[in-house]
């Protein structure tokens, strides 16, 4: 299949082994391994289905009815590259593996977004500057929300960051002005620097009892006063 190159940064994984992901050849790599991996996880990042694999085999990449990018990723599923605009709300494919960098970047109509069940990865500045972005719905699947992809959501008062997720990278929530409350999955292995940089409303972080102390360990202590256990 001819794939055009296209820049993907994050981390995925599998039983417990973290690969990091800088092309969408990297992406394919690590699918293949989990193919060859147990059923368990063969049923967990949901293989694209053969209909669907015919129809775009032979595409560098393909459009859904909204007018989003998508580049097939051999018979694992998609990438997207690029999402919409000029739309008030938004649901990713349903092959999605992995949102591309700045695939929704000032898309400043957008207000809901509903991330499909098989994204694993969230690239670098995703949802940068979608000013009117009110909610998130994030999968079960989801293991890395990566630099400065929810930053300037300025309308942006609460999300819940799924059980299973392993990383926040650096500035994910960076000038979220009026983000008052976050959940955070006590599954975190680590959250990078200014997290929650500039967001000046933000009064209760959501953790999990059992992990509150982990949890407290990667945040700066002036948020400590922020954590609630749950």
């Amino acid at each position: 299949m001819n794939q055009e190159s296209t820049s993907v940064c994050g981390y995925l994984e599998n039983n417990g082994t973290i690969t990091k992901i800088t092309s969408i050849e990297d992406v394919e790599k690590w699918l293949g391994n989990i193919r060859n991996g147990d059923d368990d996880m063969i049923t967990r990042i949901n293989l694209m289905d053969r209909t669907a694999q015919k129809q775009h085999e032979n595409k560098s990449s393909w459009n859904d009815p909204n007018g989003a990018e998508y580049v097939p990723l051999g018979s694992s599923g998609c990438f997207l590259k690029k999402g919409v605009y000029g739309r008030r709300a938004y649901k990713t494919s349903e092959y999605t593996a992995v949102i591309g960098d700045r695939a929704f970047a000032n898309s400043t109509e957008l207000e809901t977004v509903y991330v499909s069940d098989k994204v694993t990865a969230i690239g670098e500045n995703t949802f940068m500057n979608c000013y009117n972005l009110i909610e998130v719905r994030l999968p079960l699947s989801l293991k890395l929300i990566n630099t400065g992809c929810f930053s300037n959501c300025t309308a942006l008062r609460e999300i819940v960051i799924p059980e299973g997720t392993l990383f926040i990278e650096k500035e994910a929530f960076s000038n979220c002005d009026l983000l008052n409350k976050i959940t955070l999955p006590g599954s975190l292995m680590g959250i990078g620097d200014d997290v929650f940089w500039a967001c000046k409303e933000l009064q209760d972080i959501y953790v999990p009892n059992y992990a509150f102390d982990k949890i407290a360990q990667m945040l700066p202590e002036k948020l400590h006063e922020k954590l609630r256990g749950i």
